[in-house]
């Protein structure tokens, strides 16, 4: 009966300590720095930053640049944090990590600064179905119908405000 209560013990400590780092591991790491917590490279100083809302007004004169972009954080992909949105509906830029880096999922609700590339693209209707399968509020999968007009930001670093 002892050996039984040992054996069972060592199987719950393992069970547990696997457990545990799962649950670690699925939180990416950041790097604490003045006012928030960065996630991929350093955001430089000095380049224009700008607004969420302003960006959307004026996309044809930001397409292909690299700035700075603020705002608050709307939806986050749900499977691994590779994506998150600023905005709604057809005004919503998507900021992509390019699986370089991931941030939290529960991230919605916080404001964010994002260094990177900005770009007026065009995405599949597969795409679009993809990203709504990992949204945090899907639309109806039958909305979804050919290619989709898409405001993308390739990030390099996101900060992510306290």
């Amino acid at each position: 009966m002892k050996n039984l209560k040992e054996f069972l013990l060592v199987v719950f400590l393992i069970v547990f300590a696997v457990s545990f780092n799962a649950v670690a591991d699925d939180e990416p790491e950041g790097t604490k720095v003045d006012g928030g917590m960065l996630y991929g490279q350093a955001i430089a100083e000095g380049k224009e930053v700008v607004e969420y809302v302003t960006l959307v007004e004026a996309k044809e004169k930001y397409d292909g640049m690299e700035i700075i972009l603020s705002g608050e954080i709307k939806d986050v992909c749900q499977k691994a944090g590779c994506w998150f949105t600023f905005g709604e509906g057809k005004n919503s830029i998507r900021v992509m990590t390019k699986h370089e880096f991931f941030i939290p999922k529960n991230s919605g609700g916080k404001t964010a600064s994002v260094e990177g590339v900005f770009k007026v693209t065009e995405i599949s209707q597969e795409t679009a179905e993809h990203y709504n399968e990992e949204s945090t509020a899907p639309v109806d999968a039958s909305e979804i119908e050919g290619p989709q007009k898409a405001l993308i930001f390739e990030a390099t670093g996101i900060v992510i405000q306290d």
